[in-house]
Order: C-alpha cells, then sequence, then structure tokens
C-alpha cells in the first residue's frame, strides 16, 4: 500500500528536480548512501520515520498543514485496512481462565460447541466443577470484541460488545450471542470444510 505522505514528499522532490544526493546535502546528511537507503526505506514504509519528515520538510518547501492531513488519512487508512484484516480473520471460540493470582490462560471450547452461548456457558461450569473448582473461569470470548464475563457461580454477568473505534464500550445485558456482528465467522475448529 502507497502512503500519501511519502507520494507528496516524493512528488515534491521531483518538482524541484533534486537527485537523492542532492537531497542528502541540503538534509545535512554526511554520508549520501545510508541518507539514500533511508530515504527509499521510508518511502515503501511511509509514516515510520518523523526524523527524516522533519529533515525534510525544509529543504522540499514541504507544508506541514498537508503533511498533518496526510499523516491522519494514512493513519486512517491503515486503521481500516486492519480491521477488514480482522474481519477476514477466523476465529475460535475460548474461555479466558485464571489458574492463579497474574496467572491466565485460554482454553478452546470443542468445534460442536461454536454458535451456541448456552452450550458455551454450560461447558465453562463444567469445566470449572471437573478441575476441582481449582481455576476460574473469568469470561468466555465466543466472537471477536464479545467478551461474556460470568460471575462465580458460573452465571453470564455481562456481556461486554466492542464498539467501533473511537466508540466506547458497548455494555448490553446480553445472554445469547444470536445477531451479535460476526457471528457467522466463527470457525469451526473440529471441521476445516466448514471455515
Amino acid at each position: 500500500m502507497g502512503f500519501l505522505i511519502s507520494a507528496y514528499v516524493e512528488t515534491r522532490r521531483r518538482q524541484l528536480g533534486l537527485s537523492l544526493p542532492e537531497l542528502a546535502r541540503r538534509c545535512g546528511w554526511r554520508d549520501e548512501r545510508s541518507f539514500i537507503e533511508l530515504y527509499e526505506k521510508w518511502l515503501d514504509r511511509g509514516m515510520e520515520n518523523f526524523l527524516l519528515l522533519t529533515l525534510l520538510e525544509e529543504p522540499l518547501g514541504l507544508n506541514s498543514r498537508v503533511l498533518e492531513r496526510l499523516a491522519r488519512k494514512d493513519a486512517q487508512r491503515t486503521r481500516d485496512d486492519e480491521a477488514a484484516e480482522e474481519r477476514d480473520r477466523p476465529f475460535e471460540p475460548r474461555m479466558i481462565v485464571r489458574y492463579m493470582p497474574t496467572v491466565y490462560g485460554e482454553v478452546p471450547f470443542p468445534a460442536d460447541l461454536h454458535g451456541n452461548m448456552d452450550a458455551m456457558v454450560r461447558y465453562a461450569k463444567d469445566w470449572f466443577r471437573e478441575h476441582g473448582g481449582r481455576f476460574r473461569v473469568l469470561c468466555l470470548r465466543p466472537l471477536p470484541r464479545v467478551t461474556v464475563y460470568l460471575a462465580e457461580d458460573g452465571s453470564v454477568a455481562r456481556v461486554d460488545l466492542a464498539a467501533s473505534e473511537g466508540e466506547a464500550w458497548k455494555r448490553e445485558p446480553r445472554t445469547s450471542i444470536e445477531g451479535l456482528p460476526g457471528s457467522a465467522r466463527i470457525r469451526k475448529c473440529g471441521n476445516p470444510e466448514e471455515t
């Protein structure tokens, strides 16, 4: 993915007719080869080197307001791409278990329970009893961005739904995953043909 901010800087350099060695000299960089290497890496990665961007601002006559606006757009594009990637990634429901204070682990659910919240809660209660009550099942993760917190007795205390970025967590008194966003994406881990 090309970054808008890198395209702006490279376009400006070409408009001024500056070669990379000349740009290195104008930036006060002693080793031209290391500058060229750094600049080319920055063009590929975009926003990773703000120090270089600061050095380029004066020799290229870059507008700081334009740079800020492009940096915001690049950051939003990156977040959108990461969100799309997360949506496409298969998800395996699991429960979060406290083995002892400050020691936590994840236990996957059997594939036949995926998509059935009541069965997952019953499984968590049974798992707790089976292990003699030594470990506490804290919560279930039946879907991406959904956390089901359990009370001491194993009943559902609350369900938290993660909202989109920038919004607060939504707390809704739910006891079912029916109709929750992403419920169709639960991966059937026991049967790869159903993923």
